[in-house]
């Protein structure tokens, strides 16, 4: 099963929705949002608000943020994936 196959069985389920909610309470809990807050106003700061735009922060912070994503949430939302499509993730990893 391709990935868009996979994504439009997630969305018909309605599992993504859950998934999606699980994750951003998890990142909350674990201070993942408030670490990528910081990561933002150093870059504001370290930079300047006047030469700072979106574009740019979001390619300072985007990786900066996917590190810091501790294992155990990445393990778990594999896990919600996986139990919400069942067999269909057969080998798509």
């Amino acid at each position: 099963m391709d990935r868009q196959s996979l994504y439009q069985k997630l969305m018909a389920s309605g599992e993504r929705d859950l998934v999606k909610e699980q994750l951003r309470a998890q990142l909350a809990e674990c201070g993942w949002r408030d670490q990528v807050r910081a990561k933002i106003r150093e870059a504001i700061e370290r930079d300047g608000i006047d030469k700072v735009s979106v574009e740019s922060l979001v390619h300072q912070i985007v990786p900066a943020a996917q590190e810091l994503v501790p294992d155990r949430v990445r393990q778990d939302l594999c896990q919600r994936v996986q139990a919400a499509l069942g067999p269909a993730v057969g080998g798509a990893k």
